[in-house]
């Protein structure tokens, strides 16, 4: 992951913890953008979810979810998993 991408994500991850939802969907949309990441797509859905747009932060998860397990990391994985209400159907 690009130094100047981790920080984009870290921004993001910065507004969610203050509860400044524009500005997190922002930052992950930017992130994204220039590198997609299960990171930046799960911080994006926790975004969006929080302002009411549960329809595409399902989306953002089932990306993140696909992006942990190609990386073969289980708990973020299944974390993000039961997120989307899919949890042991493997997606």
């Amino acid at each position: 992951m690009a130094a100047g991408n981790h920080a984009v994500l870290q921004a993001g991850a910065d507004a969610v913890s203050r509860g400044e939802w524009m500005a997190a969907t922002a930052a992950y949309r930017e992130a994204i953008a220039v590198e997609p990441s299960a990171e930046g797509y799960d911080g994006l859905g926790t975004a969006l979810w929080w302002l009411g747009d549960v329809g595409e932060a399902m989306r953002c998860w089932e990306a993140a979810y696909a992006g942990f397990r190609r990386r073969q990391e289980s708990l973020p994985a299944a974390l993000t998993d039961r997120r989307t209400g899919s949890a042991g159907t493997g997606g």
